[in-house]
């Protein structure tokens, strides 16, 4: 279809004879005006944008100026309140001077008394003398029988008058001794301290307040050890109890369960799906790949959110994301629906790992904090065990979808145990509410004016991976996400070259030679977060310290156990061979993650989410691309090449991370010994500082 425009032509022309009607400097001048003009525009709009930046800086100069207006009003209660204290102390020395004096007094008084009443009775001889004291006995006397009767009526007389002021005296003593200074307003019983305690630990853990009777009679079953009898401060650890914590962790350890047993339970039946799907064996490793990568990507989001806007609602929210992902998974028609909506999942569940981590860093102080990381990365290494297990016998009773029906009911169960049992727990957010409902017991808290100076905020989706530069985290990171990657990447190509010659396993069985790699991880990780704990507490002023025993043991058992699998593979050699080589990769990996999570929490207290998002996304990410690079890759040179590439790699990252920790700690020592030789024959233990660790948020534990 032709546009016919030749009703353009008359305006056309004459717009033609307007210009060459023009003067020629006129002509010669509007080209370049025309110049001008569109950058002037350009200018324009450049001075619009920097004017609209300036605002939003102005807006948050304006919002850091009322928070410094609060805290300085804070800071003024606090002087008015020590300043009452101070007047309360200066009124009790006062009064209890006033005391001591009139005590003094009295005292003289009662020795002038005493001295008067202590006479020799006339007519008598010295040893019947008549001695009046002050403890209140009634004089006797052993006159003779020849004393005359006026002697005798001036002793009863004497006597009288030195008992009238006995008396008198004795009332002013008693009288001074009675009189006690008041208890200043600004005094606690401590009573009353044991109760703000509690009403805390209510508000966080979102129950109603306790009546008074119930709290008072709480208070006072208190024992000494749990420190019913000190002062009021407290820890912000201190306000749930151990059991409290601990069964926390659980639940975020249960929901980040989801996070490996979505990617792995329905790894059996990969050969099904294509089958089913009528499609290739990439497009299917790209519904893995895919998953891996969204989980990465999606923490960066995940975790600025959380540090600003807490962890309960991001918890819930993602929740019901990873739902409606697993239901478009299950009723996908084709695989690039599939492919879709595994991506959706992996976005949705990315935030039950970096949450998580966050949830730790909350509730645990940094001495218990790795064996607490270790718990919470317990999960997320044997649920590569219950995935394929259960994912094979779903896929062989009842078709592959069973298996994301099975993902949906675990997301609800694991969407109503967060919903039901893990409250807000952020920092900030939990003493904000403390101070609106209870202010005597925020007050209490010691870290108060280190968790208000870090005010939260949502930090651009790439700022966490800025972390991942600085030189005290940077090998430990590579060392994390390199672990990662390899050992994922040795999982997902298990189940192809099981199911084919030699080995010729159903699902089922596929399935059940993951058990090694879970197992070895579900003891390891607890023992590798006591294992940084430990090391921690021998070298606190070094943080990466705690990495030192950690990093040794994937030293030594990543890069033998990926050269074990890729040549047993290659050879066809006995499948213990590679349950052995799986059994290595575990136990490297859940050491490993274990301490750099840990470790990363405590560096990084006020951005723990972010922090822990940063090393998840390099972990998950690097495991996407590893997944489909080992597809390509093992069908072009073979699994014992490719696999020994991987354990260079795993050599080389564990290498460069311990030899960092050994620097850091050769550093400390000379530190301490060069400060402790100068400080006139001090120690070396002794009050040395070593040099500070870049950029650590200390936290009192």
């Amino acid at each position: 279809m032709k546009v016919d425009v030749g009703f353009l032509n008359p305006a056309i022309t004459g717009l033609k004879q307007q210009w060459q009607q023009l003067p020629q400097p006129v002509q010669e001048v509007l080209p370049y005006a025309g110049v001008v003009l569109a950058a002037g525009v350009c200018v324009q709009r450049l001075y619009s944008e920097q004017l609209s930046q300036a605002q939003l800086r102005y807006g948050h100069l304006r919002d850091d100026h009322a928070l410094l207006q609060a805290q300085f009003k804070q800071v003024e209660a606090q002087l008015a309140q020590f300043q009452d204290r101070r007047s309360g102390a200066v009124l009790e020395l006062q009064m209890a001077e006033a005391v001591a004096r009139s005590t003094t007094a009295a005292a003289a008084s009662a020795a002038a008394a005493a001295a008067a009443c202590s006479v020799q009775m006339p007519g008598t001889n010295s040893s019947s003398s008549v001695v009046v004291a002050t403890s209140g006995m009634v004089p006797s006397s052993s006159s003779s029988s020849s004393s005359s009767s006026s002697s005798s009526s001036s002793s009863s007389s004497k006597q009288e008058q030195c008992q009238q002021q006995r008396t008198i005296t004795e009332q002013a003593v008693a009288s001074s001794l009675q009189q006690q200074p008041p208890m200043s307003p600004t005094h606690k019983p401590p009573s009353e301290g044991r109760q703000d305690k509690d009403a805390a630990v209510d508000i966080i853990a979102g129950t109603p307040e306790r009546s008074s009777s119930s709290s008072s009679s709480s208070s006072n079953s208190d024992s000494p050890a749990s420190g019913g009898s000190s002062s009021s401060s407290s820890s912000i650890y201190d306000l749930l109890s151990p059991r409290r914590r601990h069964s926390i962790l659980l639940v975020a350890a249960f929901a980040s369960m989801l996070v490996p047993f979505s990617d792995t339970i329905y790894l059996p039946a990969l050969q099904v799906i294509q089958a089913d799907l009528r499609t290739s064996p990439e497009l299917v490793a790209a519904s893995v790949s895919i998953y891996m990568v969204l989980v990465g990507l999606a923490g960066l989001v995940w975790g600025p959110a959380s540090d600003k806007y807490g962890r309960r609602i991001v918890y819930l929210v993602s929740t019901i994301a990873f739902l409606g992902a697993t239901f478009g998974c299950i009723f996908a028609p084709i695989v690039s629906t599939l492919v879709a909506f595994r991506a959706l999942q992996g976005a949705g569940v990315s935030s039950f790992m970096t949450n998580g981590n966050g949830v730790i860093a909350d509730i645990y102080p940094p001495s218990q904090r790795g064996t607490a990381s270790g718990a919470f990365m317990i999960p997320l290494l044997i649920g590569p065990v219950i995935g394929p297990l259960l994912g094979g016998g779903l896929s062989d009773a009842f078709g592959w979808r069973s298996t994301f029906m099975a993902l949906a009911a675990y997301s609800a169960l694991a969407g109503f145990l967060l919903a039901a049992f893990v409250p807000e727990t952020h920092q900030f957010l939990v003493l904000a509410r403390l101070q609106q409902q209870q202010p005597a017991a925020a007050q209490a808290v010691k870290e108060r004016e280190a968790i208000q100076a870090e005010v939260p905020v949502f930090h651009a989706p790439w700022v966490p991976l800025r972390y991942m530069f600085e030189p005290a985290i940077c090998p430990h990171a590579v060392l994390a996400f390199v672990t990662f990657g390899t050992n994922f990447a040795a999982l997902t190509e298990s189940p192809g070259a099981l199911a084919a010659a030699p080995y010729s396993l159903s699902a089922v069985l596929i399935g059940v030679t993951f058990l090694s790699d879970g197992i070895s991880g579900l003891i390891g990780s607890p023992i590798g977060g006591w294992v940084s704990d430990v090391a921690a507490a021998k070298q606190p002023k070094v943080p990466e310290a705690r990495l030192m025993h950690n990093t040794l043991a994937t030293l030594l058992g990543m890069p033998v156990g990926l050269l074990l699998y890729g040549w047993v593979l290659q050879r066809g050699a006995h499948l213990a061979l590679i349950i052995t080589a799986q059994a290595l990769m575990g136990w490297g990996c859940s050491i490993c993650l274990a301490g750099v999570f840990g470790f990363l929490t405590t560096m990084k207290q006020a951005a723990a989410a972010a922090a822990a998002a940063m090393v998840q996304t390099l972990m998950f990410v690097s495991a996407g691309i590893l997944i489909i690079v080992s597809s390509i890759v093992t069908r072009a040179i073979g699994y014992g090449p490719w696999f020994t590439v991987l354990a260079a790699l795993q050599l080389l990252a564990s290498a460069a991370a311990y030899v960092q920790i050994l620097r850091r700690l050769r550093a400390h020592r000379a530190s301490s010994s060069s400060s402790s030789s100068g400080s006139g024959g001090r120690g070396v233990g002794g009050d040395a500082e070593s040099p500070p660790s870049p950029r650590v948020h200390t936290v009192v534990a």
